[in-house]
């Protein structure tokens, strides 16, 4: 039913789900999905949700997360989005416990300008 759902979003391009894969090795290293703001994130300190164009959330797997080369994988999926999209400004919530995230964007000199109390995340503003 998920992936049907998804399907669905895409088709409607309401939404897009794409699968992280590395170019060498063989897996599926995680997932990331480009949506439209969520319009239940309400009463969070300095957001706007006017102020974006989408919203991403992603997760990546443990073995993507320690492999060599793992540095490089939000870099990545940065320079994607911001190269491939014309979203003019892209919100990034990320859940306030997921330390592999959170350290390449500090590596990255991203900062979140937010946190969202309700969902535990921390959120970030691309480009």
């Amino acid at each position: 039913d998920m992936v049907r759902h998804h399907v669905q979003q895409h088709e409607q391009k309401l939404a897009f789900t794409y699968v992280v894969r590395h170019t060498q090795l063989e897996g599926i290293w995680g997932a990331l999905y480009v949506t439209p703001i969520n319009a239940e994130r309400k009463g969070v300190p300095y957001f706007n949700p006017q102020e974006y164009s989408a919203e991403i959330t992603l997760w990546f797997t443990e073995e993507a997360e320690t492999v060599r080369g793992s540095d490089m994988l939000l870099q990545s999926i940065i320079s994607w989005v911001t190269t491939e999209w014309s979203f003019a400004s892209v919100l990034l919530p990320i859940n306030s416990k997921y330390s592999f995230v959170h350290e390449q964007m500090k590596a990255l000199e991203y900062e979140p300008f937010t946190d969202d109390a309700e969902t535990g995340e921390l959120l970030y503003r691309l480009p």
